[in-house]
């Protein structure tokens, strides 16, 4: 018999974070912190890992801090239609729960980021007033 038989995050692994976010020119940087949810599944020697335990009974554990950093850049005007692309870093440390234990790892991952904006009129106005141009 293997010992471990089957393991996965099958429905999510989820980052969630508190950013700050801060604007230099067209350049956009990005700092946060917060927690990863996982969903566990695995069978270990024979035994299954239980997958409606967790938080409110519905098999997503707290697994473990994260943090991530991010430089982003805006291609266009403000008050118009923009691109954004940005790379991020992430990282966690996390202890997900197997089949009688816990498996300890760390998740390191690079990403790359692009999509479309738009700042309403009343929007660029508190911007502008902020002293963001």
């Amino acid at each position: 018999m293997e010992e471990i038989a089957q393991r996965a995050v099958s429905h999510g692994f989820s980052r969630i974070t508190l950013n700050r976010s801060t604007e230099r020119g067209d350049a956009i940087l990005r700092a946060g912190l917060g927690a990863v949810v996982t969903h566990p599944g695995s069978t270990v020697r024979g035994r299954r890992l239980s997958e409606d335990g967790g938080v409110l009974g519905l098999g997503c554990h707290l697994s473990g801090p994260t943090a991530m950093g991010s430089t982003g850049a805006r291609i266009g005007r403000r008050e118009a239609p923009f691109g954004l692309v940005e790379g991020m870093r992430t990282v966690s440390r996390l202890r997900v729960p197997i089949a009688g234990g816990y498996a300890d790892l760390g998740v390191a991952n690079l990403h790359g980021l692009m999509g479309v904006g738009y700042v309403w009129r009343y929007q660029a106005e508190a911007v502008r007033g902020a002293g963001f141009e």
